[in-house]
């Protein structure tokens, strides 16, 4: 019986992944059919495309939902085009801040009242995507392309699913092939599906069961503790990495080639490589749009203070502003500041600030280290990489442990929130 209800829940997991994707392929279908470039076949696949996944997904669908769905989609429109007037008057854009703050009442806070809270979650996330991107948008349009008009703030900010203006997708020549792309949504598919199916193996108890770290009390248990936290964290890494091989392949299709989210991060050496290789178009807004301003700040408000302590403050800014941003949405889609208990209402902030710490900490460890070894007899490099890499998936084993109760509960592992 376990099975046939596993078997069961997995089909209903598909039609949600399908609905996942019909709503993310909106955007991109409503650009083919108005676009001048596209042919009739290419706007005919384009409404195939967006008709499949709201086929299989229709029984999760009700009218109030869909009617809601395109006012947001309107809503964001109306938007756009108020992000691309407002970036063309440079007198307010010299306080970024007070940008920041209203494109968050904009694109979270003013949404939240009007929805219903079947659909919150989603226009939340969308939200979210799209001030980030409308933030650059508005402060780099006129330093990159002061030409750019109302379409241009429409495609980047709606369709486009990189956010920073300076990075995003460029146009594919007309005789490249849009096929790779079908392969890609399917594979983002796929990989959506695998992180379900392992998940759900989890509740239904045909995999082991979560050891908790004060449970262990034998090889075994090691095991199963680590053995959970390697397969939950490369599960969470196939549902992110599944979502953005379906935009990049669904951008492909459109005739766009987009920049790589997700680039084998459990490969790092180091979180340097780690943090260039996980998530990496919102890793280009914060270097661009947090960590380099940050990084000024400090050097000219503390011009003796030495370049090391300059990058680690700013470095440990940036991760705890995007704490914040993360913990953002969950303040809003809850109602309520997570009853004003700072532990919960807090607990990416606390995320981000431990794997900020870890960042700065490594770099100084590995520069102490660099010096140490000058001065000794050099090591073959492959021997030194293999330790590196193991060294480092350590840390990954720790951050997983640390980040999958945040993620799912909003709380710190009760090991390490007692030190809080």
């Amino acid at each position: 019986m376990p099975y046939v209800d596993y078997v069961g829940a997995l089909a209903g997991q598909f039609a949600n992944v399908m609905g996942i994707l019909a709503f993310r392929a909106i955007p991109i279908v409503a650009y083919v059919l108005v676009s001048r470039r596209h042919g009739v076949a290419a706007k005919c696949c384009a409404l195939l495309l967006g008709y499949l996944p709201v086929a299989v997904s229709w029984a999760l669908l009700d009218i109030e939902v869909v009617l809601y769905g395109l006012g947001a989609v309107a809503y964001f429109t109306g938007a756009s085009a108020l992000v691309h007037f407002a970036s063309t008057q440079q007198d307010w854009l010299r306080f970024p801040i007070a940008v920041f703050t209203a494109l968050v009442l904009v694109f979270l806070l003013i949404p939240s009242l009007f929805v219903p809270t079947s659909l919150l979650t989603v226009v939340i996330v969308l939200g979210w995507e799209m001030l980030l991107s409308s933030y650059s948008y508005a402060v780099d349009r006129a330093r990159i392309a002061p030409s750019s008009g109302y379409r241009q703030a429409l495609f980047f900010i709606m369709v486009d699913p990189t956010l920073v203006y300076a990075q995003r997708s460029e146009t594919l020549a007309p005789e490249v092939s849009r096929l790779p792309g079908l392969v890609r949504v399917a594979v983002g598919v796929s990989a959506m599906m695998v992180h379900d199916a392992l998940r759900l193996a989890y509740q239904h108890g045909i995999l082991p069961g979560i050891v908790q770290l004060d449970q262990i009390s034998s090889v075994r248990n090691g095991v199963a503790f680590a053995t959970y936290h390697v397969i939950r964290g490369f599960a969470l890494y196939l549902t992110h990495s599944g979502l953005a091989s379906m935009q990049i392949g669904m951008m492909r299709l459109a005739g766009f080639a987009t920049p790589e989210r997700y680039v084998l991060p459990f490969l790092a050496l180091n979180p340097q490589d780690f943090w260039r290789r996980f998530n990496t178009w919102v890793g280009a807004w914060v270097r661009r749009h947090l960590y380099m301003p940050f990084a000024l700040w400090f050097g000219r408000t503390f011009r003796d203070m030495p370049l090391a302590l300059t990058k680690a403050c700013a470095l440990l800014l940036a991760f705890a502003t995007v704490g914040v941003l993360h913990d953002l949405p969950e303040w809003i889609t809850a109602g309520e500041f997570a009853g004003n208990n700072p532990r919960s209402a807090f607990s990416y902030t606390f995320l981000f600030l431990i794997l900020g710490g870890i960042f700065v900490a490594w770099i100084a460890l590995e520069n102490l280290l660099r010096s140490i070894a000058a001065r000794l007899a050099s090591r073959r490099a492959l021997l030194r990489a293999g330790f590196k890499w193991l060294a480092f998936q350590q840390v990954l084993l720790l951050i997983v442990w640390v980040g999958l109760p945040v993620i799912e509960t909003g709380q710190l592992p009760r090991e390490l929130a007692r030190w809080f």
